[in-house]
């Protein structure tokens, strides 16, 4: 006889400051960093000291430091993340704009107007110097860490960058006066920001299998900023001159716009959460401010004040989101007299392409690990009697980042 007895209980747990979502924001006139907690849009932190217009940012995978570039000086300041204070500034060559990090977390690119600066982050030393065409701004890094996708906006054309062994090995025509550059999740396509004076406002798509331009799209007038859904389906484009500022969403499946939504006057740049529920908009005014948009609907649903002039934000890039709907049961298997108590597990998928296995834990060590592609159940057998279990499924990406808990007591 097999006597089910079903619990069911969802709660995340995590250690890593990266499962609060938390989304800096870079004012360039104050030279300060805003830090919004995403779960109540609220600034948390205000981080004042040590910038000189601070310009992008970017979040370790492990969610520990924040790399922020400065157009006004030739540092790259790191920025603890348990404790809000600067940690390191990192000489560079000159002031630098946009800013990647490799999926590894092993280096980190920032660019100034014809070069990047190569930074290894283990000692926080600049590794390499890559020679670019002029106009260098905005850069992505594709999920698989094989390509760097740089900007140049005086040039009109990407540079596609190797990263083993940091050097050009394509240079690709876009639109005109070209800003910043977004990469799918899957690595497929790189999605550019056309802001340029003549020629239609638009977003040039770039195959990334063979570097050619595949699709152009039209959006708003002087697009600047663009994120794409971590769920591979929508990117959002920040259209700086449109009166009022808005944001047009893409739909990537069909590379149409599907919808336009209103926010503050001169939007800038746009990041969206791990879950993909939100996506965070600066706009550039005094005071600043910073719309979040709920994503399932295309709405504002908060308007969060921040510093002077913010011009990019940032929020964690490659954890995957967490597996979802997580199940469990303890089985009784009756043998005549003598019975055994297994525990079931069933969860489904995590809503990031990112994530390729599940670790399964029990009381916090890991028992398991799966592969996303297999069946989404576990099978702990042999429990003891009246002993409470808690389980874990974390999923994780293909350089092993962990996407925070789910958990379940049993029974």
């Amino acid at each position: 006889m097999v006597r089910r007895l079903i619990f069911l209980l969802f709660f995340c747990v995590c250690g890593n400051p990266i499962c609060a979502d938390y989304a800096y924001v870079l004012n360039s006139f104050s030279n300060s960093v805003s830090v919004i907690d995403t779960a109540s849009n609220t600034v948390v932190a205000t981080l004042s000291s040590g910038f000189s217009g601070p310009y992008e940012a970017v979040i370790t995978p492990n969610g520990k430091y924040v790399y922020v570039t400065n157009t006004s000086s030739n540092k790259v300041d790191v920025i603890d993340t348990s404790n809000y204070a600067i940690t390191a500034s990192i000489t560079v060559l000159a002031g630098s704009y946009g800013v990647a990090i490799t999926p590894d977390g092993n280096y980190v690119y920032a660019v100034k107007t014809n070069s990047i600066n190569v930074i290894e982050t283990s000692n926080n030393s600049v590794y390499a110097t890559v020679t670019v065409s002029t106009g260098a701004l905005g850069i992505a890094i594709t999920p698989n860490g094989e390509y760097a996708y740089l900007v140049n906006s005086s040039n009109n054309n990407v540079n596609v960058i190797e990263i083993a062994n940091n050097s050009v090995v394509a240079t690709v025509p876009v639109g005109s006066g070209p800003n910043y550059v977004a990469i799918t999740p899957d690595g497929q396509y790189a999605y550019v920001t056309n802001g340029g004076s003549t020629g239609v406002n638009g977003v040039s798509v770039i195959e990334v299998s063979n570097h050619t331009v595949v699709a152009s799209i039209t959006v708003g007038n002087k697009p600047l900023g663009i994120a794409i859904n971590p769920n591979g389906k929508y990117a959002y484009v920040a259209n700086s001159s449109d009166s009022p500022g808005d944001v047009s969403v893409i739909d990537i499946a069909s590379n149409t716009v599907v919808a336009t939504v209103k926010v503050g006057s001169n939007p800038q740049g746009v990041a969206v959460t791990v879950d993909g529920a939100y996506a965070y908009v600066t706009n550039d005014n005094n005071p600043g401010n910073v719309s979040v948009i709920e994503t399932a609907n295309n709405t504002v649903v908060a308007t969060v004040t921040v510093g002077e002039n913010p011009g990019n934000v940032a929020l964690p890039l490659y954890n995957p989101s967490p597996a979802t709907n997580l199940t469990g049961e303890q089985v009784k298997n009756s043998f005549g007299v003598r019975y055994e108590l297994y525990n079931v597990l069933d969860w489904d998928a995590s809503l990031s392409e990112r994530a390729t296995n599940y670790l399964v834990q029990r009381n916090g060590t890991t028992i398991e690990t799966l592969s996303a592609s297999s069946p989404l159940t576990f099978t702990d057998h042999n429990r003891p009697r009246n002993v409470t279990t808690t389980y874990s499924i974390i999923a994780t990406d293909a350089f092993g980042n962990p996407s925070s808990s789910v958990s379940i007591q049993l029974p």
